[in-house]
């Protein structure tokens, strides 16, 4: 009988292309972060990122992420603080879910989460003058590809995509506004949240 259970249990989520891509992009963000661990994660961003997860952890129904104990290294990484500062849509989703008698939103939310936080550990502090002024002319507002080169001036658009869009999508200063149709005419960036916590820090 348990058998028989097990072979047709399914999980309670649906494989949407939002999460596979999330996935595939996590998977390799994990890589690059495993490689970068020992040298860009210091003691003092471990201990800062740990008390950080800490703090957000009491604050989110006194509940906590256990990600460590499948990689360590998740243990310094402060994905409470980023579900923490996304409280509006963590308690959007949850509702979202129950009324579809499955957990596909809330686990594209987390998901999502999970993330911006490898991201941003990966990618701390690496900030070139180029994707800062992109990231300063998004704090107007999305844009698409042609109004933002006009915000900053630039009409070669390898030039453009090279050191100012690339970076800053792969540094998770940004996002696009469709992400499953990366091509899109009707493409269009904005800051993440990482970013808008880099420009507080900036004083902007």
């Amino acid at each position: 009988m348990g058998s028989l259970m097990s072979s047709s249990y399914s999980p309670p989520y649906t494989l949407t292309p939002t999460i596979l891509r999330a996935v595939s992009e996590i998977s390799e963000a994990i890589g690059r972060l495993s490689v970068l661990s020992d040298t860009r994660l210091t003691p003092r961003l471990r201990r800062e990122n740990r008390i950080r997860t800490i703090q957000a952890s009491l604050t989110i129904e006194n509940n906590t992420l256990t990600l460590y104990r499948w990689r360590p290294l998740f243990a310094y990484l402060p994905v409470e603080t980023v579900i923490h500062e996304r409280q509006e849509d963590y308690y959007r989703v949850l509702p979202e879910a129950d009324n579809l008698a499955e957990a596909t939103p809330f686990v594209e939310f987390i998901l999502q989460a999970l993330l911006d936080t490898i991201r941003g550990a990966v990618f701390t502090d690496q900030v070139s003058d180029q994707v800062a002024r992109l990231i300063q002319a998004l704090a107007a507002g999305e844009m698409g590809s042609s109004t933002l080169m006009n915000a900053l001036g630039l009409s070669h658009r390898p030039t453009f995509r090279k050191n100012y869009l690339t970076p800053a999508l792969e540094g998770g200063w940004i996002e696009r506004t469709q992400p499953d149709s990366p091509r899109s005419p009707t493409q269009r960036y904005r800051l993440t949240d990482k970013a808008g916590r880099w420009l507080r820090e900036q004083g902007k």
